[in-house]
């Protein structure tokens, strides 16, 4: 209970309670089902049974538009990919590779995967990167590794 002096400094009678109403979003939220119970009462659903899916118009617009699939790369570009991965695959990387021949790096991966030379490279870049770094980044990283798995 208020103390006496509590009530006399905000002026309100001691015998009085005040209490605040909140806006509800519950009571303006549509009914979509009513049933009624044994005992008499009504059961008042604000969830639908099913769920609602929105139509194509109804959505934002994409953040990227969205490309068409292109199946235009013969199998003479996929052994010209393969021969310039093999031969430099420092200089001709997945990436530059998708620019030149216009497709995704992911398709570069699957045409002509990494050499295991240059996958060796990439591992002892990343471990010089891993001793560089101190404790805490390195549990940081771990911690995103971990929160990514999860995903």
């Amino acid at each position: 209970m208020l103390s006496s002096a509590f009530l006399r400094l905000k002026c309100i009678p001691s015998g009085v309670t005040r209490t605040r109403r909140f806006a509800s979003s519950v009571s303006t939220a549509p009914i979509y089902w009513e049933t009624k119970l044994d005992d008499g009462s009504t059961f008042v659903s604000r969830i639908p049974k099913q769920p609602i899916v929105p139509k194509p118009e109804d959505l934002p617009p994409t953040l990227k538009p969205v490309q068409p699939k292109k199946y235009h790369l013969t199998e003479a570009d996929k052994l010209n990919i393969q021969e310039l991965r093999n031969a430099n695959p420092t200089q001709w990387t997945r990436k530059r590779l998708a620019e030149k021949f216009d497709c995704s790096p992911l398709y570069i991966s699957l045409v002509a995967p990494c050499p295991p030379e240059r996958k060796a490279i990439l591992e002892l870049e990343k471990e010089k990167k891993w001793s560089r770094m101190g404790y805490k980044r390195q549990q940081i990283t771990i911690n995103r590794q971990r929160r990514r798995e999860l995903w």
